[in-house]
C-alpha cells in the first residue's frame, strides 16, 4: 500500500463550524435598533452548522479517526475514501487526526476547534440546536459543553417546507454520538416521544409572562419550572436534549433561567434568545413586549440585585430550595 498522505486541515490548523450567515447576524447592528418583530420566517433554515472536510491521499476506503489525546485511546471514526466531512465537535477543544488504511496509519497532526459561540449542532432535520455549554462567567468558570442542549422538535418544522422528521443519521447523532439519556418536551401539543431515549418527560410550559396571561409566572406553570430543574438537578439525566416546537419561546424561557442560574451575563443571554431568529420561525427580539415584560415581571415577582439573583429568587418560589439550585450549577459550571 502506498503513503497515507494527510493534506487538511493543516498541522496546528484552526477550524470553524460557524457558517459566514452565523458570524454574520452574531454582530449584526440592525439587531441593536428597537424595531417590531418581523413575524415572517426565515426561507432557510441557518442553523445548520458548517462541516469541516478532511482531505488525504490513499488507496480505497479509510478510516479517519479524531482523538482528544495524543495515544488515540478513545476517538471518532469515520470512513471515506481521500475526504470526510466532520461536524459537532467541542469548541475551543485540541484534536489529534491520523487516518488508518488497512494496517498502515498515517503520521498525527493537531488541530483545534474555533470557540464560536453559541455552538450550532448538525442533526439532520432538526431545526434550532445548540448547545448551553462554551460560555465563561464573571467569575472564570465555564459551563460545561455536551451536557444540555437546546432546540426544536423532532417532527420537523411546520412551515416552508420543513415538514421532514428527524432522519435516522439524526437519531444515531443523538443517541450514539452526544449520547442523550433525557428528551424532555416543553410542549403541550405533540405527539409525545418521537424515538427511544431513555429518560421522557413531557413538561408543557407557557413563554414568557404573558403566554395565556401569565405565561411561566402562574401557580400550575411554577410548579412545571419547579419539576423541569429538579430533572436538571440529577446527573443521571445528563446529557439532557429540551425543546419545544421551534425552540424560540418555551424553550428560550427555559434557557434563560438556566443560563441566568448559572450566571451567564445578559448580553450572552439575549444573544441566545435572538440566535432562534436564524431557524425558520418569526423573529424574536429583546425589544419585543414578550420579551421586555417578562424582564419586568421577574424584577417585580422575584426582586434581587441582579437579574441572576431575581432568577433564583423566582425558582425559589416555584418550591426549588437554594441546595437544589447548587447542585445544577456543579454538574454545569467547572
Amino acid at each position: 500500500m502506498s503513503e497515507i498522505k494527510l493534506l487538511m486541515p493543516e498541522n496546528n490548523g484552526i477550524i470553524s463550524f460557524a457558517t459566514e450567515i452565523q458570524k454574520a447576524y452574531h454582530t449584526a447592528p440592525e439587531r441593536l435598533i428597537p424595531h417590531k418583530p418581523d413575524p415572517e420566517p426565515r426561507k432557510t433554515d441557518d442553523t445548520i452548522p458548517a462541516k469541516t472536510v478532511f482531505k488525504f491521499e490513499a488507496d480505497g476506503i479509510c478510516e479517519l479517526q479524531i482523538s482528544e489525546t495524543e495515544d488515540f485511546k478513545e476517538f471518532f471514526s469515520f470512513s471515506g475514501h481521500n475526504s470526510v466531512e466532520v461536524s459537532n465537535l467541542l469548541h475551543g477543544q485540541q484534536y489529534f487526526w491520523r487516518v488508518k488504511c488497512g494496517e498502515s496509519f498515517s503520521e498525527v497532526r493537531k488541530f483545534s476547534v474555533a470557540m464560536d459561540l453559541p455552538r450550532w449542532m448538525n442533526i439532520p432535520n432538526v431545526t434550532n440546536v445548540r448547545d448551553i455549554g462554551g460560555y465563561q462567567l464573571a467569575d472564570g468558570r465555564k459551563i460545561r459543553q455536551n451536557m444540555i442542549f437546546r432546540g426544536g422538535q423532532f417532527e420537523g418544522w411546520t412551515n416552508q417546507s420543513h415538514g421532514s422528521a428527524i432522519t435516522e443519521e439524526g437519531k444515531k447523532v443523538f443517541l450514539d454520538e452526544l449520547k442523550i439519556q433525557t428528551e424532555l418536551d416543553l410542549r403541550g401539543e405533540g405527539k409525545g416521544q418521537t424515538f427511544p431515549v431513555r429518560n421522557y418527560q413531557k413538561i408543557p410550559v407557557q413563554a414568557y409572562a404573558t403566554w395565556q396571561e401569565n405565561g411561566i409566572f402562574a401557580p400550575e406553570q411554577m410548579e412545571n419550572v419547579r419539576k423541569i430543574f429538579a430533572i436538571f438537578a440529577d446527573r443521571n439525566n445528563y446529557p439532557v436534549y429540551f425543546h419545544c416546537q421551534g425552540g424560540g419561546d418555551r424553550t428560550g424561557t427555559i434557557a434563560f433561567l438556566l443560563e441566568s442560574l448559572l450566571g451567564l451575563d445578559m448580553g450572552n443571554m439575549i444573544n441566545d434568545y435572538e440566535m432562534s431568529n436564524l431557524s425558520v420561525s418569526g423573529e424574536r427580539i429583546r425589544y419585543s413586549d414578550e420579551w421586555t415584560k417578562f424582564m419586568e415581571k421577574l424584577a417585580t415577582f422575584a426582586p434581587g440585585k441582579s437579574v441572576s439573583e431575581q432568577t433564583a429568587a423566582f425558582l425559589n418560589k416555584c418550591g426549588i430550595n437554594n441546595q437544589t439550585l447548587s447542585i445544577i450549577k456543579e454538574i454545569l459550571l467547572y
